[in-house]
């Protein structure tokens, strides 16, 4: 009985259905103006066509050309007593109908035996005794190498004959038999079957395509590239599967965090001072056998410093003087990184004025030493930023072990609420500096304040635990960075970069290699996440660092997807890389914007023939890599 009402509805259902998807087409259409009205549209067609036929013409092969001049006679005005007008008699012509006027008046033109779909201007010689000439308008022959157009006679007028003339660039060795044309001073059309040789060669549009296209897949390359090596180590931080485990004590958590941005500050100010140590060793004696003793002597050092095994536990004095031996030789390897920084930047210089065509190599020399001496700041951050946190986490433990309950709780709440006072202070700064707030009372106070109160409340609400799921935190974290990147799209990014370093290929290798950290991170932590757990289970019961489980455990199972991972985004690198370059970054998608703009549709047809050569081809040989080596 309960079947019937439903039967009954069904059709009600399907057309409510029906009726609203039409609904939904049918203000989509509304909302993409669809006109097809247009596309009958004469002069659009006209427009479509000879794009269409540009395309199918790609200008790969050129001539050498010479300035081809046509010229026929005319009077203006009319005069029955004045010369006559002689008539062309064989090769390429001009006719002018009627072949007298008065200023003002219109005249048709025709052209007759010129090269195939030829164009060029067609202008007024007036009789002068100076070197004038007037354009009238411009022409296109068409398949038989004839064309018509109208025209206004310029107010020019003479008793004697006056010109009118048509001047095409043309191909040497290719008009009519490979003839030479040219007018003599009666206006007569004159052929010389003198042999012409040809000179077929690539055009400027080609030589220019290959240029850049190499250029697209070295930029790819070298976003790929980048990305990779960042997107790797952050891949993990977003593995749900590694960090739903990680948690961290109230005391090591606040003492970690208050370390954080302690550690970059030290960090900075010893890069600086390695920085202007450097830069006391002006000789290349001096500095070349620094160079070589340097990294012996911190071999030598850490060697002492952190040795395999201890035969009796280290005194406090050890450890102390070990300690210091490690700062001592963090210091002396950044003096000695930004002293082979500047000695690659010499040495690179040097090399590109003594090999010549090879001096690319001199520059790859001199690009690594900038690198290095860009990214020593940001390394000697990070090591200060790991080491105080390292030392904070430490302390919490000694901490820990040797207060009472009582003390403890109340070291947790000060500790929470100074870490989370220092990172509001931090943001509000942040914010002051990008919104320009010249308020401290709104962008720090208030913040440090808010911040405080938060490390309170997160201390009493996890009193009972002691601890807090730090490793989600950081997930979440990482995600939502991830996610955020990946919704912009590169040529987005580039704008930004172009303006930071210029128009070029470096700003496209800047906005790629971030788009590329984002996807491959993404790609690579999910990959994480499907791994099998027993082999990790297996590694961590054994005692395993979590280190070592990532290491033994982990990376056994990621390399081949990540290596497929990474071809196929060079393959999509290669394919933004066309398109990053109307932002201004660089690359054959610039050369194809400007031919575009320019309505050179011969030149942007190699362009794109050159693009979709490269794209099959790359998509070829990473599937063959892929099947092998996957």
């Amino acid at each position: 009985m309960a079947e019937e009402p439903t039967r009954g509805r069904r059709p009600i259902f399907v057309a409510l259905a029906i009726f609203a998807t039409v609904t939904v087409f049918a203000f989509a259409v509304e909302k993409t103006d669809v006109d097809l009205g247009e596309i009958q549209s004469e002069s659009r067609r006209t427009q479509l066509f000879r794009i269409i036929r540009g395309l199918a013409r790609p200008d790969l092969i050129t001539y050498d050309q010479e300035d081809t001049v046509i010229r026929t006679a005319m009077l203006v005005p009319c005069n029955p007593a004045g010369p006559d007008i002689p008539e062309a008699q064989s090769g390429p012509m001009l006719v002018i109908i009627p072949p007298c006027a008065t200023p003002g008046d219109e005249i048709t033109i025709e052209g007759r035996g010129f090269p195939t779909l030829d164009t060029g201007q067609l202008t007024f010689v007036p009789d002068s005794e100076f070197d004038v000439t007037l354009n009238l308008v411009k022409f296109e022959a068409d398949k038989n190498g004839d064309f018509t157009v109208t025209a206004e006679v310029p107010d020019r007028e003479s008793a004697l004959l006056q010109t009118v003339q048509a001047t095409t660039r043309v191909p040497i060795g290719s008009w009519l038999d490979r003839a030479d044309v040219w007018i003599d001073s009666n206006f007569n059309g004159r052929v010389d079957d003198g042999e012409m040789k040809k000179s077929p060669r690539a055009s400027a549009a080609l030589t220019v395509t290959l240029d850049k296209i190499t250029e697209t897949v070295m930029l790819a390359l070298i976003a790929t590239t980048v990305g990779t090596a960042l997107a790797i180590p952050i891949s993990f931080m977003a593995a749900r599967n590694l960090m739903r485990d990680v948690s961290a004590t109230l005391t090591n958590l606040g003492l970690t965090l208050i370390g954080l941005p302690v550690g970059v500050i030290v960090g900075v100010v010893v890069s600086r001072w390695a920085r202007s140590t450097a830069g006391r060793f002006d000789n290349a004696l001096v500095l070349l056998l620094l160079l070589a003793v340097i990294p012996w002597l911190l071999a030598r050092a850490l060697r002492w410093a952190i040795p395999e095994e201890d035969e009796a536990p280290p005194t406090r004095t050890e450890r102390l003087q070990r300690i210091g031996v490690l700062i001592i030789s963090v210091f002396v390897a950044l003096t000695w990184a930004y002293l082979l920084g500047d000695a690659a930047q010499r040495t690179g210089a040097r090399l590109q004025d003594v090999l010549g065509g090879a001096g690319f190599f001199g520059n790859f020399v001199s690009v690594i030493g900038e690198v290095l001496t860009i990214v020593l700041p940001v390394l000697s951050a990070l090591i200060g930023m790991g080491a105080l946190m390292t030392l904070g986490s430490r302390l919490g433990y000694a901490i820990r072990t040797r207060v009472s309950a009582r003390t403890l709780a109340a070291v947790n709440y000060g500790v929470l609420a100074a870490a989370f006072a220092i990172l509001a202070l931090l943001s509000g700064s942040a914010v002051s500096w990008l919104y320009q707030i010249d308020n401290a009372t709104t962008t720090m106070l208030i913040p440090a304040i808010v911040g405080a109160a938060f490390g309170l409340f997160t201390a009493f609400r996890t009193r009972k635990a002691g601890s807090v799921g730090t490793g989600l935190v950081t997930y979440y974290l990482a995600r939502t960075v991830f996610n955020s990147l990946r919704s912009v799209e590169p040529l987005i990014m580039v704008i930004v970069f172009v303006v930071w370093v210029g128009i070029g290929p470096f700003a496209g290798s800047l906005a790629l290699a971030l788009h590329t950290t984002a996807a491959l991170a993404k790609l690579y932590s999910e990959q994480v996440e499907n791994i099998s757990e027993g082999p990790l289970e297996a590694i961590r019961a054994t005692g395993a660092t979590r280190l070592q489980t990532v290491v033994y455990g982990v990376a056994p199972q990621i390399v081949p997807p990540y290596i497929s991972f990474t071809m196929y985004r060079w393959d999509i690198n290669v394919r933004l890389s066309t398109i990053i370059g109307f932002g201004g970054g660089g690359g054959i998608g610039f050369i194809l914007q400007q031919n575009i703009n320019l309505v050179q549709y011969r030149a942007a047809s190699v362009n794109m023939l050159a693009i979709a050569i490269v794209v099959a081809t790359l998509d070829y040989v990473s599937s063959r890599l892929r099947e092998r080596f996957v």
